[in-house]
Parts: C-alpha cells; sequence; structure tokens
C-alpha cells in the first residue's frame, strides 16, 4: 500500500473521529449548565445550599435586625394601672406617674420588659400567664414589667387586667405611637429595655417562659439578644 493511500485511509478514520469527539464533548458541556442551575433552584431564597442529614438543604438562619443600642420614645404614656409593686420600684413608678403619665426614660436605673397588648388579642390572654408569674418572682428583685396597651378604651383594658389577674403596672396609648416607633408589628409584642434605656431585645408574638428568661437576663446584663419570633400575634391596626 502506498503512503498516499495510507494517508487517505487516515484521513478518512481520523476526521470522523474528532467530529464526534467535538460532538460529545458540546453535549457534556451543554447538559453542565442546566444542572447546576437545577441545583440552584431547589435552593430558596434564605438557604445555605448545604445538604442536611436528610439530604435537604438546610436553611441559613434568617437575618435578625438588631435592637442593641436602641433608644425608645419619651412619649408620655398616660398611666392605665399602677399595679402592685414592690417598695423599691413602687417609689420609682410612683415618683414617675405623679402628673398621670410615665416617659419610659423617666424608669432609667430598672430592667424593663415591656408587653404591648390589646384587649382582643388572644395570644395576648395567653401569655399573661406567664408575664404574672415572672413578675411575681422577679419584681421583688427590681426588674420591671410594664404592659403597654394600644388601641382600646380605658375600660376594656382594665376589664382584661381585672379578667387575667394581671398585677404589674399598664400604660395605655390609644394609636400606639411609641409601639409604631419601636418597630413592633403587631401584638403581643414584648421589648427588652436595659438599665442605660437600650432596647436590647424584642419577642414578636406570644412570649414563651424561655424567651422571657433570655430577655429578662439581656435587660439586666445589657447584652442584646436576637429577635425572637414567639407565638400567635394580631396585627396592629
Amino acid at each position: 500500500m502506498t503512503r498516499s493511500r495510507v494517508a487517505a485511509l487516515a484521513a478518512v478514520i481520523v476526521v470522523p473521529v474528532a467530529i464526534l469527539a467535538i460532538v460529545l464533548a458540546s453535549l457534556v458541556g451543554g447538559d453542565e449548565s442546566p444542572n447546576r442551575s437545577a441545583t440552584t433552584a431547589t435552593h430558596p431564597a434564605g438557604s445555605s445550599g448545604r445538604q442536611g442529614p436528610t439530604g435537604n438543604p438546610t436553611p441559613a438562619a434568617p437575618a435578625q435586625p438588631g435592637t442593641g443600642g436602641a433608644k425608645p420614645p419619651a412619649t408620655p404614656l398616660q398611666v392605665l394601672d399602677k399595679g402592685a409593686l414592690p417598695k423599691d420600684l413602687g417609689k420609682k413608678v410612683e415618683s414617675a406617674s405623679s402628673d398621670g403619665t410615665i416617659t419610659l426614660g423617666e424608669l432609667h436605673g430598672s430592667p424593663i420588659v415591656l408587653n404591648i397588648w390589646s384587649a382582643d388579642c388572644i395570644p395576648c390572654r395567653v401569655e399573661t400567664r406567664v408575664l404574672e408569674s415572672e413578675w411575681e418572682r422577679l419584681g421583688r428583685r427590681g426588674v420591671l414589667f410594664l404592659g403597654l396597651n394600644v388601641l382600646d378604651s380605658p375600660a376594656a383594658a382594665r376589664r382584661f387586667r381585672a379578667e387575667n389577674g394581671i398585677t404589674y403596672p399598664s400604660v395605655e396609648e390609644k394609636r400606639a405611637e411609641t409601639a409604631r416607633a419601636m418597630g413592633a408589628t403587631g401584638v403581643p409584642e414584648t421589648f427588652f429595655i436595659s438599665k442605660d434605656g437600650d432596647v436590647v431585645g424584642d419577642v414578636r408574638g406570644e412570649v414563651s417562659l424561655a424567651q422571657l428568661e433570655l430577655g429578662v437576663r439581656a435587660a439586666q446584663t445589657g447584652h442584646p439578644m436576637p429577635t425572637e419570633l414567639g407565638g400567635g400575634q394580631i396585627p396592629l391596626r
């Protein structure tokens, strides 16, 4: 067989093989991108994309709005009921409320649990048992529990307090300006305020005992806690 014949046969064999290789490479490369897109699409917004033990994506921790260092507004709040106060807290509240109103700034020096509620809110009614129980325990230790009633008549708010055996003091604000200014999204919502008057924690919805304990610790130490999601909540109207 001559050299020219060998070269011709080689060309007949090599060229189709090269074309086939190019076609296969393009097919493999074309599949790769859709697969990556499909994988990304299975990870919802906020997901880390890491695989958990079941093979499902492990969601990333949700971003929590910071509350550390924020100051509550200095709006005067009408006193609804002074409640039954331990001696030391009683002096502070009496002095601050001598004109029938209280600003949160007048209560500096005491860690505060500020619970925003309304009389027609079922989750508010449920959480009062936890709040009242902890108030009876912690009020003697200098932690002030303060209810902020919004969007109610004084008569409806006082009836709610009586029906639920609430003994910590409450203030009221008809239009919920203070609650909105603090970033409240609904009722109930509980803010924790340090001795220096900084908002250091927030539970949106019905607060649990564990969340209440974490918030009180943050208020006592001044170390901010992340915003927590509690139980049921109804939007501020």
